[in-house]
């Protein structure tokens, strides 16, 4: 992985907030203020979330098939195979971090 974010990062100097997928295949990664995804080789860096506002802190559901990450208003939740971005939660709840266990339920405090 480090490899793989050292190779990204050089081309992305803004690349930030990685995490590696349950399977180790992909790492998703926040660049000028979106979500992209990278495979762990290198290949195939792909542009996942495009709003007009900031999206961070991207972390995987526990069957890689979604991400879970903040925006400037809410908690979303993103299908990889395809679909609108889902609000989780409005940042209006007064939470400061949010965690997805490995059963899939996710929380905020």
């Amino acid at each position: 992985m480090i490899t793989t974010t050292s190779r990204v990062a050089s081309r992305r100097r803004n690349q930030r907030q990685t995490a590696l997928s349950p399977d180790g295949t992909t790492v998703t990664f926040v660049m000028n203020n979106h979500i992209f995804t990278v495979g762990i080789d290198g290949t195939g860096v792909t542009q996942r979330t495009s709003t007009s506002g900031k999206e961070s802190w991207p972390s995987w559901s526990p069957d890689g098939k979604s991400l879970v990450f903040y925006t400037d208003t809410s908690i979303q939740t993103l299908a990889l195979g395809g679909g609108a971005t889902v609000d989780l939660s409005t940042l209006d709840d007064n939470f400061t971090t949010f965690t997805v266990s490995h059963a899939g339920q996710m929380s905020w405090r």
